[in-house]
């Protein structure tokens, strides 16, 4: 995996206009692009505590069975007194209470971080062993390659607040394997990415629930989840889109919130310094050979620029023409841009035609075989 060092000496006292003295907790980060391309890894393979990320876990093995058939998202999960109570980040609910859904859960778990709807959500798909639920958030870790990573619990409470459960542990870089394809594969960004939640439900008045992430739409950041308590800090995996970049920036073992989040704001600030337009709509220039059209040649536009957080990365592109059959008109969609960095594909631009081009008849196809090709 090629590494881009932003800056050099990431353990000294100053990390990023951070100051980090003696006495604060070890600063573990992992930041990377979607492709895979490290910017920063500090510590990001020591085993640590995550607290409420592994709710990620939580809701990723809730879709995973739901989408095998054996759960729905309309399923109404019923709270039981144990469920009810769970400590910490708690949706308002009364032993019996069956009014959300599983995909309310998955939702409230994500934006809110509820602890009562992630053990709702492991009773109810673990089909009421808790226990078996928390097996298959091991299995499915395992499955993607989360090497350093062991779930003890759905929510990630700290023992001495779970009775009965471990302590959740894994690494930044394994967290970073775990968002990776969460993005690739589900729509739990997608749940992250909203400010609030609310319900109205029966028995209460409406109820909004709002994200944790405070840095939510700032430094293109679009979700993901927050996580704290005393024996983990403060933890954060943050995931942004700078133009054409997609960023997965993870950092835990922060002292305060305000510490975690100016972290994040000194990494994310510095690569949108680093975004730059590497191709211009206006200047882009594409012309296809077309055989068998009154025009020989078509010229082709894209709509988009195509702008990335440029680290010295490099960067090439494909060109391709569709294969077509009829006539060309004006803004038909003729080929396609593919734009590569480090080898890998993270964007493409659909290119469109500037002008008609109209095949050639039987005639046309003669006159131009009789001319040498000069009709």
């Amino acid at each position: 995996m090629k590494k881009i060092l932003i800056i050099i000496c990431f353990l000294s006292l100053n990390l990023f206009g951070l100051e980090l003295k003696e006495k604060e907790r070890l600063p573990i980060i992992y930041t990377s692009f979607l492709d895979g391309t490290e910017i920063m890894n500090v510590n990001s393979e020591i085993e640590f505590p995550i607290a409420s990320l592994t709710k990620v876990m939580n809701v990723l093995v809730a879709k995973d069975q739901i989408s095998r058939g054996n759960f729905s998202l309309n399923d109404r999960v019923l709270f039981d007194r144990y469920t009810s109570f769970v400590s910490g980040g708690a949706i308002s609910v009364w032993p019996g209470d069956n009014s959300y859904t599983l995909e309310d859960l998955m939702k409230i778990q994500i934006i809110f971080s509820s602890n009562n709807a992630a053990y709702a959500t492991a009773k109810h798909v673990g089909k009421g062993d808790i226990n078996k639920f928390i097996d298959l958030m091991n299995e499915k870790a395992q499955e993607i390659g989360m090497k350093n990573t062991k779930f003890s619990s759905p929510a990630g409470l700290p023992p001495r607040l779970n009775k009965g459960f471990g302590m959740d542990i894994s690494t930044a870089k394994d967290l970073y394997t775990l968002t990776k394809y969460v993005i690739e594969n589900t729509d739990i960004l997608d749940y992250s990415n909203r400010s609030s939640i609310s319900f109205t439900k029966s028995r209460d008045p409406q109820r909004i629930y709002h994200s944790r992430i405070s840095m939510l739409g700032k430094y293109g950041i679009l979700g993901l989840k927050t996580g704290f308590h005393e024996e983990s800090g403060f933890n954060i995996i943050l995931v942004s889109k700078m133009g054409d970049s997609t960023i997965i920036s993870i950092s835990l073992n922060s002292e305060t919130e305000k510490q975690r989040e100016k972290l994040q704001k000194e990494i994310l600030s510095k690569l949108m310094e680093k975004l730059e337009k590497i191709v211009d709509k206006e200047n882009a220039y594409y012309l296809f050979d077309v055989k068998g059209y009154k025009n020989k040649t078509i010229e082709g536009y894209i709509k988009e620029d195509v702008n990335i957080v440029n680290l010295g990365q490099d960067i090439s592109y494909n060109i391709k023409l569709n294969e077509i059959s009829g006539n060309i008109n004006k803004d038909d969609e003729i080929g396609l841009l593919e734009v590569i960095v480090n080898d890998k594909l993270i964007t493409t631009r659909p290119i469109y035609a500037k002008e008609d081009n109209n095949k050639l008849n039987w005639f046309g196809k003669f006159i131009r075989f009789i001319s040498f090709g000069f009709y």
